[in-house]
């Protein structure tokens, strides 16, 4: 996915900012439990919306900087992640952020791997998030090689390791990948998917399911949004905010239930492809896809 320069956070940018929820298959019973036992509460932005607090799964990306608003607290996240390798002071310690090696351009004195060693101690940290759109020209953009060389750094961490969060997760960067550090025995305890499409519960639901099928491990879903590729620098006139909600609508229930998907994270941005998608108005307020999202 394109995104601002913001977002093309790499490693060694990010070294000098520095700080946890657990996830679980959090199932229809499970989820209807919660509600019962937590109550329905109004949103902290005031939008007045019924929300069910704490659903382990339910993160976000969220941009250094937010303006008017804070989705930590709005949307009633259990984790998030920026791209980066340290938190944000804006967001509350209570949600837990997920650390992301984003890219790798070497590391000569040894610093960055002392960094990651040391996630578990400094930040707390309890998952790590490898490499952002390896197989993508314009985000980090990995030869497998170079990717499988570096892997055991990331895995000093001792942290259960997510990644890389290819493009495309079937695709056969990631294939080569999977391939490569089975034979190498290296570790990697569980798959990213990024998915942008047409507002298809169908497609989107049957995408993750594949995944899975494909590779056997657990899946966090660290992109996905609704969006219309024939139309990049616009709106779509083929679906809706509405549409987008109403996706979400049916999409949000079917992962918590999926035991296999252990966390998600919606992609919210105003951009003109993607404003359909967004959680939030340009005065912070939310969409009724935010709504939707924060209710889940």
């Amino acid at each position: 996915m394109k995104r601002a320069r913001i977002l093309g956070i790499t490693l060694c940018s990010v070294l000098g900012s520095a700080n946890a929820l657990q996830s679980g298959a959090v199932g229809v019973a499970a989820h209807t439990q919660l509600a019962n036992t937590a109550g329905l509460h109004q949103s902290a932005s005031g939008n007045n919306v019924p929300v069910v607090a704490n659903n382990p799964k339910k993160g976000l990306g969220i941009y250094i900087k937010q303006g008017k608003y804070n989705p930590a607290q709005t949307l009633h996240l259990a984790w998030y992640y920026d791209w980066g390798i340290g938190p944000q002071k804006s967001v509350p310690s209570s949600v837990e952020f997920v650390p992301m090696v984003w890219g790798w351009y070497g590391d000569k004195n040894g610093n960055i791997a002392r960094t990651i060693a040391n996630l578990k101690i400094t930040q707390h940290a309890r998952y790590l998030l490898g490499f952002n759109e390896p197989d993508g020209k314009k985000q980090s953009n990995l030869p497998v090689s170079a990717a499988l060389k570096v892997w055991p750094v990331l895995m000093s961490s001792n942290l259960p390791l997510v990644g890389p969060a290819a493009v495309h997760a079937d695709g056969p960067w990631m294939q080569r990948f999977m391939a490569g550090a089975i034979a190498a025995g290296d570790r990697v305890d569980y798959i990213p998917i990024h998915w942008y499409g047409m507002p298809n519960a169908n497609d989107f639901l049957g995408y993750v399911r594949h995944v899975h099928e494909l590779y056997h491990k657990p899946i966090w879903i660290t992109e996905f949004a609704n969006v219309d590729w024939s139309t990049p620098h616009q709106a779509s006139k083929k679906f809706t905010a509405h549409d987008v909600a109403q996706f979400l609508r049916v999409v949000l229930p079917a992962l918590n239930h999926m035991s296999y998907v252990m966390r998600f994270a919606w992609f919210s941005n105003r951009s003109p492809a993607l404003r359909d998608s967004s959680l939030f108005h340009k005065d912070g307020s939310l969409t009724e896809a935010g709504r939707v999202y924060a209710s889940n």
